[in-house]
């Protein structure tokens, strides 16, 4: 199983419109079209109808300027959700009245009942495409060529970019792959990751460094189970918190696993927001970014309690799994030892 860190980048209210007006999985579609440049996609939160590879609409009632978003090319074509029937994935423009001419990246999946678009990935303004390539799986390598920072708009854009992408055909939503950090797991790039956790019940694998102690933990009961893996950095002081004894102190800054069987299904999103146990109401500013722990679909968040907290929540055999890192200040080993832990999980 390949391994990727991929970085959230579509908003929340992004995911809310898309499930409102599209549905919430590819397969479920009544009124698809037959052509994608007349299918419908979701371009910063907005469904956009294409009609010819053309939409347009105005910027505000009773306005003269139009937002209008057209098909641009560059596409390729694969099989993204596995059905045997071929998908494409292709740049779009935007122009909003003003000078700018913003491109996306979208793709369309041809279901039975004809394409269903997808979001927009936000490429940038008045970039220069170059070509767009299909990777390993379901990566799309986007190449074009945009200014170095503080470069005017009027200067031709000659700094040569690259950006992976990766379609979850079960959302309709693109993540970030980190470039050059794909293949199955290889012990000789783990460096000190060498310690290695593994649940056949869960279905979980992760290497940890081996200067952290690992225990787990039931908090649940016969009717919802609630395991925590908990790793914490194997000190005289935190072990002495763990055995109980020092009274009074507050229990350290650790990893944290916490499964929480979840019968009631939903996504990830859908928990995290609905449910007490993920802290998002203690997050200060209440951004939640999508992107991807393995193959499964996650949200990632912060939010501030005790400690500071970054958070990544995603479903796995009938539990929601939230990882979590608890820290006092951003640039903690703790904090980059949970970054680089979520590159390490495998699920089964």
């Amino acid at each position: 199983m390949s391994l990727y860190k991929i970085i959230g980048i579509l908003a929340v209210v992004s995911t809310f419109v898309y499930a409102m007006f599209l549905g919430t999985s590819f397969s479920d579609k009544r009124s698809a079209p037959a052509d994608y440049k007349d299918a419908t996609y979701v371009i910063d939160g907005k469904p956009v109808t294409l009609a010819h590879g053309v939409a347009e609409s105005p910027v505000a009632p009773d306005s003269v300027s139009k937002i209008i978003t057209r098909y641009f090319g560059n596409e390729v074509t694969h099989d993204f959700d596995g059905d045997c029937r071929e998908d494409v994935a292709f740049l779009i423009t935007q122009e909003t009245g003003g000078s700018g001419v913003f491109y996306y990246l979208v793709a369309a999946v041809n279901t039975k009942d004809g394409y269903v678009g997808s979001h927009g990935v936000f490429l940038g303004d008045r970039i220069a495409p170059q070509t767009t390539e299909m990777g390993k799986g379901n990566i799309v390598l986007v190449n074009y060529a945009d200014r170095k920072p503080g470069e005017s708009f009027a200067t031709r854009p000659s700094v040569g970019k690259s950006i992976w992408l990766l379609l979850d055909t079960k959302t309709g939503q693109f993540g970030q792959v980190e470039q050059n950090f794909e293949g199955e797991m290889d012990r000789t790039r783990l460096g000190s990751f060498m310690n290695q956790y593994l649940s056949s019940e869960f279905g979980i694998e992760f290497f940890y460094p081996k200067n952290y102690f690992l225990e787990t933990k039931e908090f649940g009961n016969a009717e919802r189970r609630h395991v925590a893996i908990i790793l914490t950095e194997d000190t005289k002081e935190n072990k002495a918190v763990r055995e109980g004894r020092a009274p009074g102190r507050e229990g350290p800054v650790a990893i944290t696993f916490d499964l929480y069987q979840n019968p009631e299904g939903g996504t990830p999103l859908q928990w995290v927001k609905g449910n007490n146990n993920s802290n998002y109401k203690l997050s200060s500013t209440g951004t939640i970014r999508n992107t991807i722990v393995a193959s499964e679909s996650a949200v990632a968040y912060s939010f501030s309690g005790l400690y500071e907290a970054d958070a990544t929540a995603f479903a796995h055999r009938g539990y929601m799994v939230l990882a979590t890192v608890t820290y006092l200040t951003p640039e903690d080993q703790i904090r980059k030892d949970f970054t680089a832990l979520l590159k390490t999980v495998l699920l089964q």
